[in-house]
């Protein structure tokens, strides 16, 4: 596969429709295939702030966040932007390979498994 044929698949800590245990299988199948995929869970952002004006139906469905908005977005946008760069042949899209380049709050599958293990 073309390594610029990028894949970011991106889910919430709080994502009530969606675990990362499930999303997982997703980016393992899509790994299977060759192409490089990125994983990363925006900490406290559910699956809804992912969407705009979602419904209160929707919400109700949902788990609540325990991240604002703005923060989820701009995480999950930095892996959105290091895929773009890195679909550009641009110096950004290094970062997708350098989880200890990316920002407090963006965690690797390997982080949130550690995270949940700490928990009681």
């Amino acid at each position: 596969p073309d390594p610029r044929a990028r894949v970011v698949s991106i889910v919430g800590t709080e994502d009530g429709l969606e675990l990362p245990e499930e999303a997982l299988l997703g980016v393992e199948q899509l790994a299977s295939t060759g192409a490089p995929v990125t994983f990363g869970l925006v900490e406290g952002m559910n699956h809804f702030q992912f969407t705009e004006d979602p419904t209160a139906e929707e919400l109700g469905r949902d788990q609540p966040s325990t991240r604002a908005l703005p923060s989820s977005r701009s995480l999950s946008a930095y892996l959105l932007d290091a895929t773009l760069d890195a679909s550009l042949g641009l110096p950004g899209g290094a970062a997708l390979d350098d989880p200890s380049r990316w920002p407090d709050g963006l965690l690797t599958y390997d982080d949130y498994l550690t995270t949940q293990e700490a928990q009681p």
